[in-house]
């Protein structure tokens, strides 16, 4: 194959690659990473695991995410719970940041929501249809 064809189809595919459109990372779910919450009720003294997935295409609720756990079995379907506590906070190299209902963060640094927002009490939250999306 003479070497101007070479060049020539290389430029192509290059070129190719290049004009391709950039996909934003919330298209592109990282589904084998997980940031890892703990859903806790100091009225019940439960608490449980919740692997929330990063850069999903959409918010996960507490409903979805908690279904079938005591949360759910002993409250009617209804979850709730008076803190959410970062299990795996280092994830994605210290970059994934939560938000709770698109108001309260949580990530390498804020590893703790107080869901009644009062440090002095323990009053356990409805956070069934609440959302939680986390994103690197």
């Amino acid at each position: 194959m003479k070497s101007s064809t070479i060049i020539a189809s290389a430029a192509a595919l290059f070129g190719t690659a290049l004009a391709a459109p950039h996909l934003a990372a919330r298209q592109t779910p990282t589904t084998d990473l997980f940031f890892v919450i703990q859903v806790t009720s100091d009225v019940s003294g439960a608490s449980v695991n919740a692997a929330v997935p990063v850069n999903a295409p959409q918010a996960s609720t507490f409903g979805g995410l908690l279904a079938g756990t005591y949360f759910s079995k002993n409250n009617n379907g209804r979850i709730k719970a008076s803190s959410l506590l970062a299990v795996t906070p280092g994830v994605g190299g210290n970059a994934v940041q939560c938000t709770f209902n698109n108001a309260l963060t949580l990530n390498s640094t804020v590893t703790f929501i107080d869901l009644d927002g009062n440090p002095a009490t323990a009053i356990d939250v409805d956070i069934t249809d609440a959302t939680i999306e986390c994103e690197l």
